[in-house]
């Protein structure tokens, strides 16, 4: 008969099953047909039950372990080996907390607060010597220093996974459960050899194999690295993907492909940037360019959600709806309500007006000027107005965020920002452009620059979902996942298997490759990237740097090729920089 434990909501532990060594912690050693709770302390409650070969650990809210049950090899923790059918409390050394607990035959591992590892019980198996304790100890087989966040025992063999998404395995390796390529024991840990390009997130351990459950890394840059732009330590252009190195476990939510730099926002809600820094648009206080991501100081208590890069500076939002802005700042693009400082070496809010309604949802900016979009559908824009890109009606530079007239029932969804121009898609799906024409990136069938909204000339029936922007060309994804483009298309920017000096003034179909939809776009300065519904990403336009990312020299493309992938990895967003890309 087996065990099983179950915790409730409030705390508490029930088990049924074998109880033949004490381990549903009844007080009693009488198997159970129906659940029983567990007699844990009065106040004492559970987070976390492990239960394998007659012993139980708890885990409890406040990081200590009780165990109850088998308790021939000092498993229970408690600095003695006879066993226990109430639970115990596990000794250890005062400030040690627990996050986490495994158990296996008469084997223990707990991991504790600050990412180490202890065992207590056969804990260390290996060349036919066992290590004992009846009480916790740090597991020395672990190379010190690292930071563990998974743990799992098997029956002679123990598995960890580092913050930096590594496996080590050590003990017992009679039938290969210790991945190393050998049958040799372990009595120090060795690092499992993953596929390339995969990290592991957990991993459990049998009686005599282990599973690590991966994932695949695609926080991936290509193309030119003049400046470091790739994040890789390295100034060599690459026409594959390369690794960003980002420190430890941490991955994008969220990156931006500035002129020189680039920008991401991590899981820990961190912005990282690397690049060029002549102008402080890294953040870091310093006006050093990195080759390797360096963190943004924003300030303390915030929690970035999405970023954006223009030429020279950089925006951050947050999870309470705040911008903030930093770098280059000569003609206002910061919207900090002056154009002195003209350059701000750390996170600055950016000033909106009082009467913004809502908060703001999602940022854009490209090279001189900066957007917003707020929950309730207003656009703000601020920067550089040379050709109308502000959109209030004038060519007049803007250094705090000025709200954009749309026309009567329009509500933006979504921004985005080019060199000189501005689009927006509305709630019915339509698309509003203005700013900078002469390659007719505003898409109304003229090339004539305009400092107001003007509708793009959609295809008759056609729904907009999503948009972006390059330099001087626009790329839309509609309703049923096809792909717009219009503007300029001088090395196939727009792949429509055409190029041509004048541009196009209307959207025209991106050739995509049968059957693909889309769920992401980004533009570069002449090249395109996308993202399809299986994670794939493809790429057209320029590729003197390989930023289409194929493997090749081919100086452009016309129509849509895919990105060199590491097979299996998938993608779910692309972000385009001057001359070069960003995969995540």
């Amino acid at each position: 008969m087996a065990t099983a434990l179950a915790v409730t909501s409030t705390g508490q532990v029930y088990g049924w099953g074998s109880n033949g060594s004490g381990q549903l912690g009844t007080g009693d050693n009488v198997n159970a047909a129906l659940p029983v709770l567990m007699a844990l302390p009065s106040g004492v409650q559970a987070a976390e039950v492990a239960t394998r070969f007659g012993t139980t650990l708890v885990l409890t809210t406040t990081g200590q372990v009780y165990g109850t049950g088998q308790n021939t090899f000092g498993e229970l923790g408690n600095g003695t080996k006879g066993n226990s059918n109430v639970p115990v409390l596990a000794v250890v050394p005062a400030g040690i907390t627990f996050t986490a607990i495994s158990s296996n035959l008469a084997s223990s591992l707990g991991l504790t607060a600050d990412g180490q590892v202890w065992g207590w019980g056969n804990y260390n198996w290996a060349n036919g010597v066992v290590g004992t304790s009846t009480k916790p100890v740090r597991v020395a087989a672990l190379p010190k220093g690292i930071v563990f966040v998974d743990i799992s025992v098997g029956s002679f063999h123990n598995l960890a996974v580092t913050a930096n998404r590594q496996a080590y395995a050590w003990g017992r390796n009679n039938s290969g459960q210790l991945g190393d390529g050998t049958t040799i024991d372990r009595a120090s840990a060795v690092r499992v050899p993953l596929p390339e390009g995969s990290e592991a997130t957990a991993v459990a351990a049998g009686s005599d194999f282990s599973v690590a459950l991966v994932r695949t890394s695609l926080d991936l840059a290509f193309g030119a690295n003049g400046s470091g732009q790739l994040g890789n330590y390295s100034h060599d252009n690459s026409f594959v993907p390369v690794s960003v190195a980002l420190p430890g476990n941490m991955d994008m939510i969220d990156m931006e492909g500035g002129y020189l730099h680039s920008v991401a926002v991590t899981n820990v809600g961190e912005v990282w940037a690397w690049g060029d820094n002549t102008y402080g648009q890294l953040g870091d206080a310093t006006l050093t360019s990195r080759s390797a991501p360096v963190q943004s100081l924003m300030p303390s208590g915030t929690n970035a959600v999405k970023v954006t890069a223009g030429q020279r500076h950089t925006l951050a939002l947050t999870d309470a709806g705040k911008v903030y802005a930093w770098g280059g700042n000569n003609v206002g693009q910061l919207g900090i309500g002056s154009t002195t400082p003209a350059t701000v070496l750390t996170p600055t809010p950016v000033t909106f007006p009082g009467s913004l309604t809502g908060t703001v949802t999602q940022i854009a900016s490209h090279n001189f000027h900066s957007a917003a979009l707020t929950s309730t559908g207003e656009v703000y824009t601020w920067g550089d107005n040379t050709y109308g890109q502000i959109g209030n009606g004038t060519t007049t530079r803007q250094t705090s965020p000025v709200k954009i007239s749309l026309p009567s029932g329009a509500t933006a969804t979504s921004i985005a920002v080019g060199a000189f121009h501005t689009l927006v898609v509305t709630s019915t799906g339509a698309a509003y452009a203005w700013g900078y024409n002469n390659y007719g990136q505003l898409g109304n069938g003229t090339n004539t620059n305009s400092s107001v909204p003007v509708a793009v000339s959609l295809p008759s029936g056609t729904l907009l979902r999503d948009i972006d922007a390059g330099l001087s060309h626009s790329l839309a994804i509609t309703t049923t996942g096809r792909a717009l483009a219009w503007g300029a298309n001088s090395v196939g920017q727009l792949g429509n298997g055409t190029t041509n000096a004048a541009g196009l003034n209307v959207p025209v179909s991106v050739h995509l490759p049968a059957g693909v939809e889309l769920v992401g776009i980004a533009g570069g300065q002449s090249h395109s990237l996308a993202v399809t519904t299986g994670g794939q990403v493809l790429a057209w336009g320029l590729n003197n740097y390989g930023q289409l990312g194929e493997n090749n020299s081919v100086p452009a493309r016309t129509t849509p090729t895919y990105v060199d992938q590491t097979p299996g990895t998938v993608a779910d967003d692309v972000a385009a920089g001057q001359f070069h890309s960003l995969v995540r």
